[in-house]
């Protein structure tokens, strides 16, 4: 149900801010002109490769990180992510459809969600 999504969601958000060290170093590997910025494709393989959770990332990017003239400003995207904006103030917007299926993916890949996050 919603309330089951708006937990998995959170905890994501939670994930995502307890590894933005290791998010800054991958993106900052794939923004090889060295601007702060990358494609949403760039964005997704690195946010795939250090959170390690199966998800569409390329799907959730425009809820999670803005995209600008073709590019995320992943500095931009990585200070909403703070000890003070650690609350799911953005989740409400993403659609209960790309929730429903984040959930279902993970349930059904049987991840362990403590393990996950």
């Amino acid at each position: 149900g919603i309330n089951a999504e708006y937990g998995t969601l959170s905890k994501l958000r939670t994930k995502i801010f307890h590894k933005r060290g290791q998010l800054t170093e991958a993106f900052a590997e794939l923004d090889v002109d060295r601007v702060g910025q990358i494609s949403p494709k760039n964005w997704s393989k690195a946010m795939a490769t250090v959170l390690k959770l199966p998800i569409q990332w390329i799907a959730l990017q425009p809820y999670l990180a803005e995209e600008v003239n073709g590019k995320i400003r992943y500095l931009d995207f990585l200070d909403r992510y703070n000890i003070n904006n650690i609350d799911c103030e953005n989740v409400q917007k993403i659609p209960r459809s790309i929730t429903k299926k984040i959930c279902t993916k993970m349930l059904n890949d049987k991840m362990d969600l403590k393990a996950a996050f």
